[in-house]
């Protein structure tokens, strides 16, 4: 046999054997990091629109401000240019949580607040995920959940979100966060929170036709609720959870959040 004809073929089989060695180490050493540092920088994506989420909430219910306000929500991350297959994520809504129930002789109205939860699909790096919850922003991971902020549940469910009865004189005004539609996306793309702001059911008491605020007091949330209501409306204590209003105006401010 011809060496001459032998040496180019040899030598292509060897740079076939440094490529496929080089891929090798590639595959199991460099993309893997590679794709864990795109889905903890897509992670913290997910964890800013979480915050600015829960700005958004915070401010429409501390100025009752009527209108909409959005939020995008990265689904799916880990994406790098040599390797564009992305992880992916579901953002769900509820299931809703009854808070207080207010009537009189001819109307009875739940309000409500629903957590918002995202949760990944065959993520590259931890299967980290985030929920807000009664004003909290927690970190998940399965079925385990910690606040992102507080040193423990006690101190978290202390904030701001237990104010849903708010007392300015004679009006007194109740906060209702309502499940919209459609309450869920999943997927790898950009999902939107839509936040809208409008003023809900309105009822006037009088001594003939008092009105009943009765807050569920059943979890956790429910008694915290209570003990704000309690400072705002002492003076209409009938039971340890119930108040009777006899002049003035109840109105609820309704939040409906929905995600497209």
């Amino acid at each position: 046999m011809n060496d001459d004809a032998l040496s180019p073929v040899v030598a292509v089989m060897m740079i076939l054997v440094v490529v496929v060695t080089l891929l090798s180490i590639w595959n199991a050493i460099y993309l893997p990091g590679f794709k864990q540092q795109a889905e903890v920088e897509h992670l913290k994506d997910v964890e800013a629109s979480f915050h600015k989420i829960d700005e958004h909430i915070r401010n429409m219910i501390i100025l009752r401000r009527t209108g909409v306000m959005t939020e995008t929500i990265p689904l799916g991350g880990g994406d790098i240019l040599l390797h564009q297959v992305r992880s992916g994520g579901n953002l769900t809504l509820g299931p809703s949580e009854k808070v207080i129930t207010v009537e009189n002789n001819t109307l009875r109205v739940n309000s409500f607040i629903i957590p918002i939860s995202y949760s990944p699909v065959s993520n590259f790096w931890q299967d980290t995920g985030f929920e807000w919850r009664y004003g909290i922003i927690n970190v998940t991971k399965g079925t385990v959940k910690t606040p992102r902020f507080y040193g423990n549940y006690t101190q978290a469910k202390s904030g701001w979100l237990t104010s849903l009865v708010i007392k300015e004189q004679n009006e007194i005004f109740l906060v209702n966060i309502i499940m919209g539609d459609p309450s869920s996306a999943s997927g790898n793309g950009i999902a939107q929170v839509r936040m809208d702001g409008k003023w809900g059911v309105s009822f006037t008491a009088d001594i003939n036709n008092p009105i009943n605020l009765t807050v569920d007091t059943t979890t956790d949330y429910g008694m915290k609720v209570n003990e704000s209501a309690f400072r705002e409306l002492r003076d209409y204590l009938i039971q340890t959870d119930k108040y009777m209003i006899t002049v003035g105006n109840v109105s609820l401010y309704n939040l409906t959040i929905s995600v497209r």
